[in-house]
Formats: C-alpha cells, structure tokens, sequence
C-alpha cells in the first residue's frame, strides 16, 4: 500500500545529518529532512511537496536554503554561511496535497481596516472575484476588508510584474517588502515588481483589499519573460495557503 500524503507533524529533520555532520563556514552543505504521512510512513516519492526553510544567525540575519528533493521522500536542505556559530533552522511543510498546491488563505472582515477578528475564512484557489454590488462575505456587501496570505513561489529566477486590478484599494508584500502600495485608492489598475531569486524557492506573501461602497472587485495577475508571456492570473500551483513546522523544527546547527 502506497503511503498517504505528508504530515508535518510526523516529518522531521533528520538527526544523524546533523549531529554526526561537521558544519564549516563557507562551504556548500546540507541536513536532510524525510517525510512522512500521518500513519508514521516514510513517503516513496521524488519530489511533489515544497518546503519553506530559514536559518537564523541569532544576529539579525536569515538565510534562505535550497531545498533540492530526493528519493523516497527525503529532500535536501542546501545552504552557504559566511561566520561561524550557532544558526537556528526552521523547516516548514507548505500546504496542498501531492503534486496540487491550494491557493491563498482569504481572511475576510466586516469592517475596512483589517482590524479584529475576520468575520470569514477560506483558502482562495485564485483571486480573481467580480462582486459587483452584491455580498462579499455572505452578509457584507461595503465596508469589508480581506488579506490573503501564505506563499509565493517562481518557476525560474526572474523578476515578475504583479497587476492588481482592484475597486477599490489594494496593498501587496512579498517577502515582507511592499510591492504595490495602493491600499486607500480608490478603483484602479496597480502595479509592482519583486525578482525571484531562486526558481521554486517559496517566499511569504500577503494581498491585502479594501472596499468602500457601490461595485467591488479585485483580479490578481502576473506577467515575466520566461514564467508568463502573456499576462496571466496568478496560478494556484504557484500560491500555498500555509506552512506548518517539522516534528523536529526548529533544530540548532553549529557551523565551525
């Protein structure tokens, strides 16, 4: 019987790639990680999950690793430091089944401030929604806010240009850098750029959208050299809702 899908909380970080592992300063290297589902399996595959992964220096600094997979469920974590000493890694499983990623978790609000509690949740597959003048939660139809959030990964290293068509204001971060900052316009066509540096690689996203009154509509696209020729939609395949930590996570590396 093939195994299940992958369960965070009983993947981990290998030990024995870590603990019986010499780390040096500058120098390419790398932990393991294994995962597994929810029975305690160790998966069979090559690739088909993605991991969100950071080493903190414990000084300010936080490196991005690689993450390069592996057979039978193993990837490698792939990382260059420059100083010795003691780096956290953190090791996180991105939301979405084998092979299919989910979207963007839609935090929605009775009010234009994104303030208190969401009066809705649910993961978006896309953010392509025409309200017009009708309801947007259920039982708001002005006067709402909504922040999407999660993940965003690029399938080469290049720079992307994000369109936000919006009514009314609109505010995005990737990488916890503001792209397009257009959150009290009013209707309108926004635009900003943020360069990949790593194909695959996942980076901390959040869309955030605010409506007035009258007619309410946001559209989110995407357009590159390589990735997306045309303009495009923003592709579920390309957005995680969420990542949850390893069962080991975080673990301490020490780099001599």
């Amino acid at each position: 019987m093939e195994p299940c899908d992958a369960d965070a909380s009983t993947s981990y970080i290998v030990p024995s790639s870590i603990f019986y592992t010499s780390f040096s300063q500058d120098v390419n290297q790398s932990v393991l990680v294994q995962l597994r589902d929810q029975y305690d399996n160790d998966l069979i595959w090559n690739g088909g999950y993605h991991l969100y992964a950071t080493l903190d220096d414990n000084d300010g600094v936080i490196y991005r690793p690689r993450i390069i997979p592996n057979d039978n469920g193993q990837y490698k974590v792939d990382f260059t430091v420059p100083d010795a000493g003691d780096y956290i890694l953190n090791v996180y499983l991105a939301s979405g089944v084998r092979n299919s990623p989910d979207g963007l978790l839609g935090e929605y609000y009775s009010n234009r401030w994104l303030y208190g509690n969401p009066t809705m949740s649910r993961v978006d597959s896309i953010i392509d929604f025409q309200w017009g003048t009708g309801s947007i939660t259920g039982t708001d139809y002005d006067y709402v806010s909504t922040r999407w959030s999660g993940y965003i990964k690029a399938s080469y290293a290049e720079t992307q240009t994000f369109t936000v068509t919006s009514d009314d204001g609109c505010r995005l971060y990737i990488n916890n850098t503001l792209v397009i900052d257009d959150f009290y316009s009013e209707t309108g066509v926004y635009e900003g750029s943020w360069t990949f540096g790593e194909p695959d690689m996942l980076y901390p996203i959040a869309l955030e959208y605010r409506e007035n009154t009258d007619n309410a509509h946001i559209k989110f696209e995407v357009q590159s050299v390589s990735g997306f020729p045309s303009k495009s939609t923003v592709p579920t395949s390309d957005l995680f809702s969420g990542a949850s930590p390893l069962n080991n996570s975080p673990i301490t590396i020490t780099v001599t």
